[in-house]
């Protein structure tokens, strides 16, 4: 078989910057949270409408949801700029956890202060695929090369909407997405399965380490005064 022509598979993929794959029928497609000054924690809620910070976001482009918080939705309303829309792309801005990233899975929050976001143009761009992008070590080294800062890295909005990545069609990227999806479902049960398989080793090693074993090289059974008392 002939080797394959490299040059020609990438001839569907064109660069193009976030701000091209923006929605902007959208006021602000990209735009960051609101200054610390505008929401302090002491203004969070149980519930309400969600604000994404960092917590919720990971290197690996997982939405986290454990540690959600809330504010009113006069709040909200105060702060409408940095308003979030289902499958919105979130990346944490600045320090040691930017880069971080999710895709927004609720109909409507907010970012923090540390977090910027992009709603795509769904004609241009698919957002589970931008995520991946983002999430990828090449997405990772160019937000690191486009953000500044002498003493705290930190990337704002036009550095952040200036990064270009290859791009196919809207089909291709759908497709690829799903692959990738795929992948990280199955990581994912694996993991599960990983943190279930230890805590049946953390309960055995107990048992084996107090209990031991006897002749038949089973596990002996515990001292009805070990049950009751």
């Amino acid at each position: 078989m002939d080797e394959l022509d490299t040059s020609m598979t990438m001839d569907n993929f064109k660069a193009k910057t976030l701000e091209e794959i923006s929605n902007k029928s959208k006021r602000f497609p990209i735009v960051d949270g609101p200054f610390g000054t505008q929401l302090k924690s002491s203004e969070y809620t149980t519930e309400g409408v969600a604000l994404v910070r960092v917590t919720n976001l990971s290197f690996e482009g997982r939405f986290l949801t454990d540690d959600l918080v809330y504010v009113s939705e006069e709040k909200a309303r105060v702060l409408s700029r940095s308003e979030i829309t289902t499958g919105d792309v979130i990346v944490a801005k600045t320090g040691a956890t930017i880069g971080k990233c999710g895709l927004f899975p609720y109909e409507r929050g907010l970012v923090a202060s540390s977090c910027i976001k992009i709603s795509i143009d769904l004609e241009m761009g698919d957002p589970k695929f931008v995520l991946y992008r983002i999430a990828s070590p090449e997405g990772q080294r160019k937000i690191l090369d486009a953000a500044g800062g002498s003493t705290r890295t930190t990337i704002n909005i036009t550095q952040f909407s200036r990064i270009s990545f290859e791009f196919p069609s809207r089909d291709e990227q759908a497709r690829i997405a799903a692959v990738l999806n795929l992948i990280d479902e199955a990581i994912a049960k694996t993991e599960a399965v990983i943190a279930k398989l230890k805590q049946v080793r953390a309960g055995l090693l107990h048992d084996l380490l107090t209990r031991g074993l006897d002749e038949q090289q089973e596990m002996r059974l515990a001292d009805v005064a070990d049950i009751w008392f």
